[in-house]
């Protein structure tokens, strides 16, 4: 709720300082349709002027249309999905509303429950673009998390896929330390780790829980790719490197399975460099399949209207 509160203060004063330029004529257009649904001008207006106050970088209009067109095409796909009908959405914005609608009371005899919301946004541009904007931030989170970001983590399969095929993209410059690193709250227990581990076979997948259970929490276990100066436990096991300064609770530590490599074997050995790649193919199919689904017809006449007034 607090943070909720926070986005409604400077939603409103961003509003108040936009009124001008999205009321300054009572017509408010279509400015395009997607999937037989009006997208009104001042909505597109409001959004055009709030990221350029936000960002450094300037978009023309016909730039940010295209970055508008994609966030509206997902907000289509999010509706189609049924995401807004869950009752957790329609709770939290129905909350939302009710704030965001306080300012406008005293204007109008209307008391503050939904039917308010539908006056307010046929009387208030401003009310209905910040409204539809929460509403529609929402949606484009959760059906963004769905297609991109959670899928991203969720699909092995097709990360490893995405690796095999772009490897060449992954190539180091310098060796790098794979393997794991074991810590220990002491040199004693960090010792007794390393026979415990010396004399058993323990799958991979198993070795978190297997130290776990024996140790509790005073040893732990990570597994860690790293090259010469990105790891100062790793530069001290692998490269020669000084013994690290000792810090925090865990006192000593040891390499255990581990290898110099000259170049990623699998895709867990680039696993955030791969991710934030893979969640950027994910993003790129899915917005051409979005653009093949859904149809958008763009009222040309009204974006050169908006150039002309903005003089681009």
């Amino acid at each position: 709720m607090p943070q909720m509160k926070r986005y409604l203060i400077l939603t409103i004063l961003l509003a108040s300082v936009l009124f001008k330029a999205i009321a300054h004529t009572d017509a408010d257009p279509v400015l395009m349709t997607i999937n037989g649904e009006d997208v009104f001008q001042s909505e597109f207006e409001y959004l055009y002027h709030k990221n350029n106050i936000q960002v450094t970088k300037q978009y023309s209009i016909d730039e940010f249309l295209d970055m508008f067109i994609v966030y509206r095409l997902k907000v289509v796909e999010a509706e189609a999905a049924g995401i807004d009908t869950t009752a957790t959405l329609r709770n939290e914005f129905t909350e939302y509303c009710r704030q965001l609608a306080l300012p406008y009371l005293s204007k109008y005899n209307f008391s503050l429950g939904e039917e308010a919301f539908g006056a307010l946004s046929e009387k208030e541009p401003v009310f209905r673009n910040v409204m539809n904007e929460y509403r529609n931030g929402i949606l484009l989170f959760e059906i963004s998390n769905r297609h991109v970001w959670e899928k991203s983590i969720s699909d092995a399969n097709g990360r490893d896929n995405y690796f095999r095929t772009h490897k060449n993209d992954y190539l180091w410059n310098e060796p790098h330390y794979k393997g794991y690193i074991v810590y220990a709250i002491n040199d004693s227990l960090a010792k007794e780790a390393n026979r415990f581990l010396q004399s058993r076979s323990i799958p991979s997948d198993s070795l978190r829980t297997t130290i776990s259970k024996a140790f509790g929490k005073d040893v732990k276990i990570e597994r860690t790719v790293a090259g010469k100066g990105e790891h100062p436990v790793v530069d001290h096991i692998a490269f020669g490197g000084k013994y690290p300064e000792q810090k925090g609770r865990w006192k000593a530590w040891f390499g255990y399975q581990g290898r110099i490599i000259d170049t990623p074997e699998e895709a867990s050995d680039v696993h955030a460099q791969l991710t934030a790649d893979y969640q950027e193919h994910l993003e790129e199919n899915w917005v051409n399949e979005l653009r093949g689904k859904y149809n958008v017809k763009i009222n040309h006449h009204v974006v050169d209207r908006l150039k002309a007034e903005l003089k681009q």
